[in-house]
């Protein structure tokens, strides 16, 4: 939605998908964005941010915690992200680590039904206790967690194994498991592809939940300039690689 422009929404869906994303502790939408950029510009080049070919640590999630001035740097989002800097929504969430206390002010959210619940279903303080935190652990900590690691392994995994459904000018793979556990996006060599297909899932049986949903909503008339997987043919084929970031930064409804 943000990064490739595979689909449009209203706008008050669109920045409930942003919360949601935001609600994953990922960072900041305006920083993602602009990474995912750089990744597909520089995919598996030295200028690739978290490329596995150094390792498959590196290109999981060892990137993270090495400092990269490209990507604070504002000179980079006016290059990379320019069709968003403006956006006062995403503005907000970026500004003072807003992201974080919106992360923060969720788990508390989910904890408080927790205990909630557990006061009513037990009626009892240990017991309320027992239960809210136990919805809180796994709503909350393993969740975060999980899709941390199942985000990762698009990154890691992706490049390393599975098969290509194209020959892309990276080392991009479409890797069954990974596709399973992210409901569609472990089709990465599919997606670099073609980066602005809704789909990530180009042959019948590459299922692709998310591109479902994002189907049903458009049936719904909440979505719409949804990407084909049609349009696979006049992207899949090797490319400048300039022009994927000038595909996805092209003018279009924010």
């Amino acid at each position: 939605m943000l990064t490739h422009k595979a689909a449009v929404f209203p706008r008050m869906l669109e920045r409930l998908w942003v919360l949601c994303g935001v609600c994953c502790l990922e960072g900041s939408p305006l920083w993602w964005t602009c990474v995912h950029r750089i990744h597909h510009q520089h995919s598996d080049h030295s200028a690739d941010p978290h490329s596995p070919h150094e390792s498959f640590f590196w290109g999981h999630m060892q990137w993270i915690f090495i400092a990269d001035p490209r990507q604070h740097s504002l000179a980079t989002y006016a290059k990379y992200i320019p069709d968003l800097v403006n956006d006062p929504f995403l503005r907000w969430l970026h500004k003072r680590h807003t992201w974080a206390l919106v992360y923060l002010a969720h788990a508390v959210a989910l904890a408080a039904i927790g205990f909630g619940v557990g006061w009513l279903v037990t009626n009892t303080p240990a017991a309320a206790v027992q239960l809210g935190t136990q919805f809180f652990v796994w709503s909350v900590l393993v969740r975060t967690v999980y899709v941390w690691h199942i985000t990762w392994l698009v990154n890691s995994a992706g490049h390393r194994w599975g098969y290509r459904n194209y020959d892309t000018a990276d080392r991009s793979r479409n890797n069954v498991i990974v596709a399973l556990l992210t409901n569609g996006e472990g089709w990465h060599n599919n997606h670099h592809a073609a980066p602005r297909v809704c789909s990530q899932g180009h042959r019948w049986w590459e299922i692709d939940l998310t591109y479902t949903a994002v189907r049903a909503l458009e049936l719904m008339g909440l979505a719409w300039d949804v990407v084909p997987v049609a349009s696979v043919r006049q992207s899949a084929t090797r490319r400048p690689e300039h022009q994927v970031v000038n595909e996805a930064t092209r003018s279009c409804p924010n």
